[in-house]
């Protein structure tokens, strides 16, 4: 990096190193696979329970529902690196550490207080005498929820899907690489982490901006697919 001239555009255009992602990179897809299992279940699971939890304190009371939203608001501005000692004990003792559930977990309780805020003020503009009327002509609670409620916000929950499939192969490294030790490799490595660790700790520049390449390239089909 020193010693030589720095080049906007490289002097020769080649592609051995996505054949060597393919052909000499036999970890690679573990790497894929883990970060597909991750990413998916994290965004399946936020969704769910924003939904779930968003409807919970926006149309239903219960002793305690105040304090509970406050505390959910509280952790928005609290930074997520004071998470990270909390978690890894709780999960030590429910035996996570070593599993994909020890990295779907933290993502979910990071990115949830977020959605949950959202899909709550999204649960308050649908009016409630809309949800009474139904209840004259003798429908249930689920029966409400299925047939006013989500397809009231069935544009939001689309446009966080969208949002967050956006993301769903960019998973951030710092969490996982802090969680991470070496008897859990097979499990908590994943494309971001393998990056990180060719370009900064190998050096292996031009191999690790193909492997990040090809991830946004994923990214941009699924991207693609979901619109």
């Amino acid at each position: 990096i020193y010693t030589s001239t720095i080049k906007i555009l490289p002097t020769v255009v080649t592609g051995e190193h996505y054949v060597k992602v393919f052909t000499q990179m036999q970890d690679f897809f573990l790497y894929f696979k883990n970060t597909v299992i991750v990413a998916f279940w994290s965004v399946l699971l936020t969704v769910i329970l924003s939904c779930t939890t968003g409807y919970s304190f926006s149309k239903t009371d219960y002793p305690g529902k105040s304090f509970f939203f406050g505390f959910i608001l509280l952790i928005l501005t609290l930074p997520y690196a004071i998470y990270l000692i909390p978690i890894y004990i709780m999960e030590s003792k429910v035996d996570l550490v070593d599993t994909n559930w020890g990295l779907i977990l933290p993502y979910i309780a990071i990115n949830l207080p977020m959605a949950i805020f959202i899909m709550r003020g999204q649960f308050n503009n649908i009016p409630n005498n809309i949800a009474e009327a139904a209840t004259i002509d003798g429908a249930t609670r689920m029966q409400r929820i299925l047939h006013i409620n989500l397809p009231a916000i069935m544009p939001t929950i689309v446009v966080m899907l969208i949002m967050t499939v956006g993301g769903i192969m960019n998973l951030s490294f710092e969490k996982v690489l802090l969680m991470q030790t070496d008897t859990n490799i097979a499990v908590s490595e994943i494309i971001s982490t393998y990056v990180y660790k060719l370009g900064i700790q190998k050096g292996q520049y031009s191999l690790s901006s193909a492997v990040g390449l090809f991830n946004n390239l994923i990214n941009l089909v699924l991207l693609w697919s979901v619109n």
